[in-house]
């Protein structure tokens, strides 16, 4: 009886049918430059909003501010701090600065499974970082509403166009994917402010209970006897920001890839979580370790080519040019550098504004690493606790008077009638 001879098991036939794999390909959906692109511009308008938002507001957040919300970072802040103005920040620097020094903790913790250094990371996040914008809550909400219009329109679009190449193998381009979050802009935004208010109204009800029933004598009795209550919404309260927390990953991927309404994005992102949660925070795990090499391998990469370039084209440009390039180091924003005298300071801030642009497209790679990995988590959740398939997508039909070419994934097909339809 004759058999026929078996090649080798290939990974693919080793990993068929399992769902977590399938996550790492959030790195090359990731580096695609049309979502580079949309990451890029993402984060320089947010990144000039800022620096305009701080030339206007000043410098009001206090050193001591910064070294309690991040610690380990103040340090190089404190050092070339000289004179009263210069020991103060602008806001939007100072959470920048941040939410930096959490993203170095927890990367390096990641690396080196080191526990401490992801738990203070986590705390940086969780409590120095609202610490800072409860301090300045109304420059905080400004800065934050603002960066949330921009993450709703271009995370929006990344999820979209993530979707559509993972799910159809259809290559959006930049401009057909902010066309698509724009279409639907109300219902992304939508989705994300809701339940942060409805959150926020819960917690405000619970100061107003406090302030009415428990403040006064012989009517705090009553607040007493209702306190009960209050303990119920509480716990209402706490699971509701849990379930945001980890569900907010999911809030526009849930619009783009249903092409749904933010109410139904909302449910599915809760329920998802709750209902099937180990799963899900299985998936969350390998996207955060996954992102955590890739922002290493990235940012060793960016460093490489910002150090390598200086060294290089500073090699013979003599003593006085020494120090107006270069300089970066792992991780880091900006480049500090003594004030250079005459010319030499001109082109140590024309070159200046060249590496900060390297290190935006560092920055708008992470953000487009970022909703590509929502996308795959919402895929991949809806597969666990719906048993649709990962590769399903809604898909529109012919609309008249759009402006996409024929080949774009919203295209009739040739028969004229509508699109697939999943």
């Amino acid at each position: 009886m004759h058999h026929e001879a078996r090649g080798p098991v290939t990974l693919a036939e080793l990993t068929s049918g399992l769902i977590w794999p399938r996550l790492f390909r959030a790195v090359g959906l990731s580096i695609q430059p049309s979502r580079v692109l949309v990451g890029f511009v993402m984060v320089a308008v947010m990144m000039g909003f800022g620096a305009l938002f701080d030339g206007v507001v000043g410098r009001i957040v206090s050193l001591e501010t910064l070294w309690m919300a991040a610690p380990m970072d103040m340090a190089s802040l404190a050092a070339g701090a000289q004179g009263e103005d210069e020991m103060r920040f602008g806001l939007f620097q100072s959470l920048v600065t941040v939410m930096v020094s959490g993203l170095q903790l927890f990367v390096l913790g990641v690396l080196t499974l080191d526990l401490g250094q992801i738990g203070a990371a986590l705390a940086i996040f969780f409590i120095g970082l609202p610490s800072i914008l409860a301090e300045h809550w109304f420059g905080g909400a400004i800065l934050t509403l603002v960066w949330i219009f921009i993450a709703t329109l271009g995370g929006g679009a990344i999820s979209r166009m993530a979707a559509c190449e993972f799910s159809r193998e259809v290559h959006m381009t930049a401009g057909q994917g902010l066309g698509y979050a724009l279409a639907r802009w109300k219902d992304l935004l939508l989705a994300v402010l809701a339940p942060a208010i409805f959150i926020a109204v819960l917690a405000l009800g619970l100061m107003l209970y406090g302030g009415l029933l428990l403040r006064f004598p012989v009517v705090n009795i009553v607040g007493a006897l209702l306190y009960g209550l209050a303990l119920i919404v509480g716990f209402i309260l706490v699971l509701l920001t849990l379930a945001f927390a980890l569900g907010k990953a999911m809030l526009l991927p849930g619009v783009v890839v249903e092409s749904t309404d933010w109410l139904d994005a909302i449910q599915r992102a809760y329920s998802y979580v709750l209902g099937r949660t180990i799963r899900f925070l299985i998936y969350v795990v390998v996207l955060l370790a996954l992102g955590s090499v890739v922002y290493a391998i990235a940012a060793t990469l960016t460093t490489a080519t910002i150090n390598g370039a200086a060294w290089l084209a500073l090699h013979w440009a003599g003593e006085s040019a020494r120090e107006i390039a270069g300089g970066h180091t792992f991780f880091a924003m900006a480049m500090e550098r003594p004030d250079a005298e005459g010319t030499f300071g001109v082109a140590a801030g024309i070159i200046g504004v060249w590496e900060r642009l390297v290190i935006a497209v560092l920055a708008g790679f992470f953000v487009s690493f970022y909703f590509c990995a929502s996308t795959l988590l919402y895929l991949a959740a809806r597969r666990v606790n719906d048993e649709q398939d990962m590769d399903e997508i809604w898909m529109p039909g012919r609309i008249g008077g759009t402006a996409a070419p024929e080949e774009s994934p919203e295209a009739p097909n040739s028969e004229g009638n509508d699109a697939d339809d999943d």
